[in-house]
Parts: C-alpha cells; structure tokens; sequence
C-alpha cells in the first residue's frame, strides 16, 4: 500500500485531504501474558528437568529461555530441559518473549540443586606459635548440613581446640565454622586439619594446611613495601612485621 499523496496545479484552491488506513492496517495495542508461567524448582542432584512457559498476546513473539547473567541461549521453545541437573546448574533462568521494534517482557524463576555439602576454604591458613590461631572453613549447599566435624591426623581434637560457628549472609547464608586453637604449638604445622559437613545426599571434606608465621625485625626505613601471604601491607616507618617463616631469605629491601 502506497501512502504518498501527490498534488499538482492546486492554484489558489483550498482543500482538507485526509489519508485513511484500511481496518486491517490500523495499529493495535501490544499485548503479552503468560499463558503457561513457569515455577521455581527444587530438585535433587542428577535429577532431569522441565521448565514451562508459555507467553501470548499481539503482536507475535518469539521465545528464548537463558541462565541470567549469561547470554547464551538455552532454549527456543516453551520448554526447557535440563538433563542430570548438577549444583552447577543451580540458579536463575529468564523465559524471554521477545517483540520485535517493542520491546522484550520477561519471568524469572530459580532452580535449586540438592546436593553434599559444598566445603571451601584457604588451602593454606597461618598461625603464630605460642598465640592463639583460627583455621576456617565455609559450609554452603542446601540441605543445610546436619554436623560439622573439625580432625587432625585423622583424630578428634583436644579440649586445646574450639570451634565456633555462624551464618555469612553475603556468601548466601554459608556457615562458616572456626576452628579455634589454644596456645598454637609446632605440631600443629606437622600435619594437615580436616573440615567435613555431612548432610542427608553424604559428606563433603577440605583439607586446610597451617603455616607457621613469626616476627621479623626490619631495618629502619621511611618506607617499606612487604610482600604478605593474602595481600600487600604497606607499612610507614615499621620496625617490626609477621611474616611466614620461609619468606625470610626472600625480603627486598
């Protein structure tokens, strides 16, 4: 259909042109809702899944399903499935219905895996002998993990350790358990320490080695830059510093 009105030779004669669009040709009002809305799971590990959604309205849309924060496209139909789901395919998915020149409409739901406790952690922690040390660990995963269990050379500790725990709200409400040691003494270094969590789907274990640190006096200087196990620490005039033992040959100064 042609929309351009040409005039010629109008003279000095007024006149009120009006361009009319057939019934069919009008605008209609962009419409969308969900026929099918898709649901959260929960489901166990290594279990199949099915996500269903189903959008409607005017004008035609086309459909993806995506894992949020990622762009790759999972799926192009109403369905999504997902085969012997792992923990890693625990999170967020958007059923997108996509429009084109209007705009996109979208309904997120989440998927959460069942699983063993997942146990982390530093591999490696430090510890100054003749003080008081902590070896930490973090506990995530649902379920909840039923115990905590803290060994070392595969034994239960003394009453010379402790252990302590509490939620981190910003790890997603992992529990982090300390263990806490009194009085460290140079066995404690000999051997590695285990943090276990057990829950109903069985365990989940990390081993956590514990190097000694000491104190080293530096030479007097304005400024100094040390090297430390975790991060740099930039001193202003420190005459003292903890540091592992075996960086002591390797100091620049």
């Amino acid at each position: 259909m042609n929309s351009r009105l040409s005039l010629w030779s109008l003279g000095i004669h007024l006149a009120l042109w009006y361009c009319h669009l057939p019934a069919e040709a009008q605008v209609k009002k962009v419409r969308a809702s969900l026929l099918v809305e898709p649901r959260s799971l929960v489901v166990d590990i290594h279990s199949d899944v099915t996500f269903n959604c189903k959008w409607t309205g005017y004008p035609p849309r086309s459909l993806t399903w995506a894992k949020k924060g990622n762009n790759m496209v999972l799926s192009n139909k109403n369905q999504l499935h997902l085969k012997s789901v792992s923990r890693l395919d625990a999170g967020q998915y958007v059923c997108k219905a996509i429009v084109q020149r209007f705009g996109v409409v979208e309904k997120e739901v989440s998927l959460t895996v069942n699983g063993p406790p997942i146990v982390s952690g530093d591999p490696i922690q430090y510890a100054v002998t003749g003080e008081t040390g902590e070896v930490k660990c973090y506990v995530a995963g649902t379920p909840p993990p039923d115990k905590i269990v803290w060994k070392w050379r595969d034994d239960a500790l003394s009453e010379r350790y402790t252990v302590e725990q509490s939620k981190v709200h910003s790890q997603g409400g992992a529990v982090l358990s300390t263990l806490i040691i009194n009085n460290v003494v140079e066995s404690d270094f000999e051997s590695p320490f285990n943090c276990t969590a057990r829950n109903a789907f069985g365990p989940g274990t990390m081993t956590i080695t514990l190097e000694e640190t000491g104190t080293y006096h530096l030479p007097h200087h304005d400024y100094i830059s040390t090297i430390c196990p975790t991060r740099p620490t930039h001193l202003l005039r420190p005459y003292t510093t903890h540091l592992p033992v075996h960086l002591y040959p390797t100091l620049h100064l």
